[in-house]
Order: structure tokens, then sequence, then C-alpha cells
């Protein structure tokens, strides 16, 4: 009959056919979800108002994993599960997520004088963030039959953790209007956050902003063209800040087990006392219009942002005895850019009208400083480089090689060297020693979207939104994984039909990857949707005031020339920004949705 693995088995598959999988796994997730909130207001005099919201969100995630024991007699997949496999496994997470808010504001409003008026407004706000995660895992069960963990042989995974996140501020701002088109508003907040360091206490973030409606000014209505029926002009500056993570300010250890099987601890995180926000401080310029009667709408914005202290992973030299990468407050980063907006009523008529709405925005990002000696932080493939976007890829990139299709061998490969020439790849030993070169940022360096409505005899609305984003690269593991681990690329098969540069990277034993690192920009259809509000004489059926039947179809298509899965893929946390592998891609879905008003 041959191997188990042999080819006549898998039917071209590399391990198993497709059935193995669909036959042997049972994969699911269950969610529920509760947000409520209940807020209150008071008005004890007319010039005084209280409002208090207490709010909750819930959700509880169980996900299982689940292969039950195979039987040899019955199954002829067993062959493709091993001896030890075929017994079966269990595996069970369970994660739950709290979040509690907690928002109080008071405001005094009152003239100072008869055209200038004043609005006095203190507030607190305390936000939790809770998360609980156990997860258990058994293998081997003894008989066909038995689905639980506590009936496995053999417990292979346990974990039982949480992480808590809690932030305390408080808020003062003014607010003075005059002749109600010229206003000034000036705050200031103070946060506390559970993850700073134990030396940082509070952190202040002060702001004020203008704003002036210029079409009211007579003066001004009267050098402003016909078509100009709205105009505001704006200035804003502002700081804000992003907490740690939770926990990544203390130092902290791994149990393990110590001589004689006696329990003992090795060093983890180092740990960082100095640990505070990353501080945002940003300037905004721009102005509201509205135009043809408001026919056309128009915002525009530019912005300037300085994060200082901006939260950074460092590498920990091993010889410190903490292995584990920390964060710090390393760096300062510019981002700057604009933000716009147009909105346009096409065709408004009594049974239909249309309009569209158009967004771009830009983003130049740039590290400026990084504390400490070093001018760059290098982690992996990802470095924040002075001069250059944080987190941005830097790899060695192969410009040149040499494939000889009788001995198919490959040589002379040639790198580039970072200043617009070549250099060697290799030494002599056949060790990579090329530099490693900028390959692309991680973030969009352009977004933009375009979404439009078209409304039918006042009860149909057909809606649709198209985003777009571009200028940025991701490292596609995918990719080096088919092609450098497991050798099923076309290159791997056709040499001769591709750049002998690239054959160079594939052959390198993934110590040249920098074909995966590829272009992310994308197009996307994001939403369709159809709305149908039911006519109200059919809704008082139901003693209902309004109701409305809504269908929608999400993330339907997308252009994308990226070589993964889904250009919007990626891990989210740690050194893997950036990076896709094994991750499920959006899924297309359709929604409909019931909504009724009383």
């Amino acid at each position: 009959m041959g191997s188990a693995y042999g080819c006549g088995f898998t039917r071209g598959f590399r391990s198993a056919p497709p059935e193995r999988y669909y036959q042997s796994w049972e994969i699911l997730q269950d969610i529920d979800r509760f947000t409520g909130s209940v807020t209150a207001n008071w008005r004890p005099f007319s010039w005084m108002t209280h409002r208090l919201t207490i709010g909750t969100d819930l959700t509880a995630e169980q996900n299982e994993e689940f292969q039950a024991r195979v039987n040899p007699a019955k199954d002829t997949l067993i062959f493709f599960l091993g001896p030890t496999t075929s017994l079966g496994y269990k595996y069970q997470t369970r994660r739950t997520h709290y979040n509690n808010t907690f928002d109080y504001a008071g405001t005094i409003n009152r003239n100072i004088l008869a055209n200038l008026g004043s609005a006095t407004s203190l507030g607190v706000q305390y936000y939790r963030k809770r998360i609980e995660f156990i997860g258990v895992q058994g293998n081997e069960f003894a008989a066909p039959g038995l689905e639980t963990v506590a009936s496995a042989a053999r417990k292979t995974f346990t974990s039982d953790d949480y992480l808590d996140n809690n932030t305390l501020g408080f808020y003062a701002q003014e607010q003075l209007s005059w002749n109600d088109r010229l206003f000034f508003t000036a705050a200031m907040r103070v946060d506390n956050n559970s993850a700073f360091g134990e030396d940082i206490q509070w952190a202040l973030y002060p702001k004020a902003s203008l704003s002036w409606v210029l079409n009211e000014e007579p003066k001004a209505r009267e050098i402003l063209p016909d078509f100009i029926n709205a105009f505001k002009l704006r200035l804003a500056y502002g700081q804000s800040g992003q907490q740690p993570l939770s926990f990544s300010a203390l130092r902290t250890y791994t149990a393990i087990t110590g001589p004689n099987n006696t329990p003992a601890v090795t060093p983890n995180t180092v740990g960082n006392t100095d640990l505070g926000p990353e501080r945002g401080h940003e300037l905004e310029v721009g102005f509201d219009a509205g135009l043809m009667d408001d026919r056309l709408g128009l915002e525009f914005t530019f912005y300037n942002k300085k994060t200082t202290d901006a939260i950074l992973l460092k590498a920990n030299a091993p010889s410190g005895g903490f292995t584990a990468s920390s964060y710090v407050n390393a760096g300062e980063i510019l981002n700057r850019g604009f933000e716009a907006l147009l909105k346009a009523q096409l065709v408004e008529r009594p049974n239909v009208s249309w309009d569209m709405t158009l967004t771009a925005a830009t983003n130049h990002s740039e590290v400026l400083k990084l504390a400490g000696r070093d001018t760059t932080i290098i982690f992996g493939s990802w470095q924040h480089r002075i001069g250059y976007a944080p987190r941005s890829v830097f790899r060695e990139r192969v410009v040149s090689a040499t494939y000889n299709q009788a001995t198919n061998t490959i040589s002379n490969a040639m790198c580039d060297n970072g200043a617009g020439g070549t250099v060697p790849c290799y030494n002599a030993a056949g060790t990579v020693t090329a530099p490693r070169v900028f390959l692309g940022r991680t973030t969009p360096s352009f977004e933009g979207s375009i979404s439009t409505g078209l409304r039918l005899w006042n009860r149909l609305t057909l809606n649709s939104m198209l985003d777009v984003k571009t200028g940025y690269k991701k490292f596609d593991n995918n990719l080096r994984a088919r092609c450098q681990v497991f050798s099923l690329c076309l290159e791997n098969m056709y040499p001769e039909r591709y750049d002998p540069g690239r054959i160079a990277e594939v052959r390198s034993n993934g110590t040249l990857v920098s074909f995966v690192v590829n272009d992310a920009s994308f197009a996307k259809l994001r939403e369709i949707s159809l709305t149908y509000e039911v006519p109200d004489n059919y809704a008082s059926y139901f003693r209902a005031k309004r109701a409305s039947v809504n269908v929608a179809a999400r993330n339907i298509y997308t252009w994308t020339n990226y070589t993964g899965l889904d250009p919007e893929n990626q891990f989210l946390s740690g050194a893997n920004v950036g990076l896709e592998q094994d991750n499920l891609p959006q899924l297309m879905s359709f929604v409909v949705t019931f909504n009724v008003s009383f």
C-alpha cells in the first residue's frame, strides 16, 4: 500500500487530504456579549447641569478544539494521524473581558457680558479593563466516546491568568463664546494609570482651541463669494497620552521546576520603574465650508503631531539575566499630514436622492530622537531608526545573482549596499555580511474612502462603501514558510523561470528574506446595504412608531497585489506587528437587522 504519507494517500497534498481536517476536528467559538449603561441628568438651576454615566461592556468568549479518538477498524483517517494523535485531544479556553466606566461632568453656563458667554465644566472619569483567562488541554482518550479534558489520560496544558488596567482622570474646561460665532476653549486633564511605573504618579494634558464662524461676520459676508454659504476656521492644540500595556513596568519572573523537582523562578522581564505615558503634542489647523446651499460640504485639516516619550519595545542583553524584551519611553516621533472630507448631494428629487462622501488622509511618520546612546532599536526585521517611520522593515536585499541551469546552482549573489551600489551578500565563510537596508514602512501613508447612498421613494436606501490604503508593506511569513521551509513554491520547482536574485533568496536557508516583504496596498469593497422603512400603518400592528429592515453584505471584495491571504491580516502585539502568518482573513458576512421603535 505504500507509506501512510505517500502520494497515493495524500492525493498531492503535503501531509493529508482535506477531509482529514474536516472530519477529524471540531472547532468552535461561542461569544456572549452584554453592553449596558445608565445616564442620569440633573438640572437644579437653569444655569447648572450635572450628568452621570455608568456603563459596562461584558464579553464572555469560549474557544474549543476537539478531536475524538479514532477507531482504527472503522476510520482510515488514522493513517494521517499517527498512533498518538489518533487517540484524540481536547483544547478549551475561556476568556472574559470586563470594561467598566464611570463618567461624571458638571457644567455651569453664564453670561459674563451681553455678548460673552461662558461654560465651565468639571469632570471625573474612571475606566477599568480586566481580562480573565483560563485554558486547559487533555490528550489521549482511553476509549472512543470520551469528550472531556478530565477524561484524557494526559493533561498537557493549563493556564490561569488575568490582565487588569485602571485609569483615573480629572478635567476642568472653560469655553467662551463671543456673539455665538467666535469660540475659545481651554482645558486641563490629569490622569493616573495602573500600568505606570512606580516613579510616575500623575500626567497632565492641556489643550486649547479657537474656532471662528466667518460667514456670520457682517464684513466677511461682503467679501465671501455667493456660493459659500458657511465657512468656519479652526485652530487647536492639545496633548494626549497613551498608557503602557498592563504589567509592562513590573519586573517579572517565570515559574520553573528547580533542582530535585522543587519550585523555582527564573527572570522574565526586567521592568521599568520610570515607564510613563506616551505623550502626544498635536497642532491642527483647518476649515469647514458649506457650498451651493450646502449641496457640497468640505472639511480640511492639517495636523502636526509630535510624540515624546514614545513607548517602544527594546531587546535586552541576555547577559543581564532578563532575556524578554521590555518597553521603554525611548523616542520622539513626528506624524504630519492632512485629512479631507467632501460631501456632495448629487441628486435631490421628491422620490430620488443621491449623496456621496469622499475622504482622504495622508501621513508622514518619522523617528526624530531615540533615548540613550543607541541611534537604532532593532527588533528582528523591524527597526526604530532616526529618519524613518517607526517599526520600518530593514533586511538584506539581493539585487543580482547568477543561475546555472545545467548544474541548478546559484552563485555571485550581490546585495544592496544602502548607498546606491552593491556588495557581496556572503563572505568567504558563507555568512551573510551585507547591510540591512530600508524596505518599507508598516503603516499606510495614505487612506481614503468612497461612500454613497441612494434613497428611493423615501422607503428604500442603498448604501455602499469602498476604502483604500496604500504606501506600506507587510512581512508575508506564509510565503517564507512555503518557499524556504517546505519548498512548495514554483520557484523551488522551476527556478529557471524566475529572476536569479529571487532564487538566491529562496535558497538562502531563511537568511535572505526581502522577497517576502511586499506591498500591502489595497482597495476593499467594505459594505453594501439595503434598508427598507416599513410604512407606519404596518408598524402600528406591533404598536410601534417606526420599523425598518436592513440587509448588509460586508468585506465583499479586495483588490490588491499583496502575496498573502489578506493585506489587513497581521499580529497585533510585540515585535510581530506588520507580519502575517496563519491569520484567518476577514470573512465575508451577511447581516439582517430589524429595528423597531416604540
